[in-house]
């Protein structure tokens, strides 16, 4: 059965699941975790470390169900400190033993934290513009510490980004550190090679800032995920991750190509390397097929660049598709 649809009818029906004491914790929760944080709080030595304590204290001894956990989880929307609130209370209250249920938490989650750090995120960084500045020339003030460890406390990290703009996100290691125990094989796995990306990065400046042989690992790690789990509900991440890698694999960056554009617009002779070391290295594997037609094909043109190719082989392998996931045989 699709895990899709047991996941939706799994939240429908444990609706009706209220342990003794569960209910009481949640609004606990609720009320312990302030509707708009407070100015100053994130610049407070020690602050979010002692709050969150506090918390568990008042969790020992509690236990949740699925509703519980779902009912605390939306204080979320308020605040950064409900993020490890709610952890603390899977871990602390919830004993639950059904894989998919444990997965079911984590997905809740993880949609929850993401939606959290994404309303915040541009309060953040306006409410503490004065600390950030100061983060930014390198100052290790008192108010630049407690800022960044106070974040740290939540399981979020500062990220100073001169094109897109200063923001927040979950820092790589937190979801996969508290949850690789918790959740089914695939999931972990997603978690893994997430975390392991997120902190190499992708791209800065319009270019790439790992290497085209990183790119390449990157896109046989996705093609194997998607072929190992084909009901994982990540599937559809992890192949337009995929799509997306080769995407630049065969199209380059702009200030990351792969043709000589100073010249005659042929292929540069590091990625022509690669590309033959990609034609041996599985050829099973749908990369190394799509690959081999795109060689040849531009092979016919001298090995320059020929729009109409590129093209048509993106277009034939669905590889500018981000959201349907094509299946990757």
């Amino acid at each position: 059965m699709n895990r899709l649809f047991i996941f939706i009818c799994l939240s429908l029906s444990l609706v009706a699941c209220h342990p003794k004491n569960a209910s009481n914790a949640a609004n606990s929760a609720s009320n312990n975790i302030k509707k708009d944080s407070a100015e100053g709080d994130l610049v407070i030595t020690g602050f979010y470390k002692k709050q969150i304590e506090l918390n568990h204290s008042k969790l020992t001894g509690t236990t949740g169900d699925f509703t519980s956990f779902k009912k605390y989880l939306k204080t979320l929307d308020t605040n950064l400190l409900a993020a490890p609130y709610v952890l603390d209370y899977i871990k602390t209250c919830l004993h639950l033993t059904d894989t998919l249920l444990r997965d079911s938490v984590f997905l809740y989650y993880h949609v929850e934290f993401n939606n959290v750090i994404r309303k915040l995120s541009d309060s953040v960084i306006t409410q503490y513009d004065y600390t950030i500045k100061a983060i930014d020339t390198g100052l290790k003030s008192p108010d630049a510490l407690a800022f960044t460890d106070n974040l740290n406390q939540c399981g979020i990290e500062y990220v100073e980004n001169e094109v897109d703009g200063d923001y927040i996100q979950i820092k790589p290691e937190y979801l996969y550190d508290n949850f690789k125990n918790y959740v089914t094989k695939d999931i972990c796995k997603y978690l893994q090679f997430t975390d392991i990306e997120t902190k190499e990065g992708y791209s800065v400046d319009g270019g790439l800032s790992i290497t085209f042989d990183q790119l390449y690992q990157r896109i046989k790690r996705w093609e194997k995920f998607a072929n190992t789990y084909p009901h994982s509900l990540y599937r559809k991440t992890a192949i337009a991750n995929y799509n997306m890698y080769m995407n630049t694999l065969i199209c380059g960056m702009d200030n990351s190509p792969v043709y000589d554009y100073d010249s005659s617009y042929a292929l540069l002779p590091e990625i022509k390397t690669l590309y033959q070391k990609i034609m041996k290295d599985d050829t099973a594997s749908r990369t190394t097929k799509i690959i081999t037609v795109y060689y040849d094909s531009i092979a016919a043109h001298n090995f320059n660049r020929n729009d109409s190719v590129i093209t048509q082989l993106t277009r034939k392998y669905k590889l500018d598709d981000l959201v349907n996931a094509p299946s990757l045989k």
